[in-house]
This record gives structure tokens, C-alpha cells and sequence, in this order.
């Protein structure tokens, strides 16, 4: 899986995060709600505090506002 191209990924690979993101943080996140985070189809607002928590806590972080509060530190 290429990380960084989201938009070039297939419906299949979307499943297989969401299941991944179920499994790690028992929170089951939609493939069109993956696919709209990663701009794979348009959306008019913005991801819910749900979403935004639960991808954070995927990759390690307690929550959104931890994820955002290390990475303003970094960059």
C-alpha cells in the first residue's frame, strides 16, 4: 500500500483500513467516511470530532487534540 496516494487507492484497500481501524480501536469508521477524509470523492464539510479521534488514536495518539498539539510542536 502506498500511504501517501490515498486517491489512487481502490474501494478494496479502503475496506481493508476501515477493518484495520475497527480491529486497533474498536470504532468502525465508514469507507466513504475514509474516502472523503482522504479526498478519494468531494466533501462540503468538514470530518466529524469522531473521525478525527479515532484516525489519531490509530496512529498512536490519545486523541485529536494530543495528534494536533504534538504536530503544531514539530512543524
Amino acid at each position: 500500500m502506498t500511504w501517501c496516494n490515498f486517491p489512487g487507492w481502490t474501494h478494496h484497500q479502503f475496506e481493508e483500513l476501515s477493518e484495520r481501524i475497527k480491529c486497533d480501536t474498536g470504532v468502525l469508521l465508514s469507507i466513504n467516511t475514509l474516502k472523503r477524509f482522504f479526498g478519494k470523492i468531494s466533501s462540503g464539510s468538514s470530518p466529524g470530532k469522531t473521525t478525527l479521534n479515532t484516525l489519531s488514536r490509530f496512529v498512536g495518539y490519545e486523541s485529536y487534540f494530543v495528534f494536533s498539539k504534538e504536530f503544531s510542536k514539530k512543524h
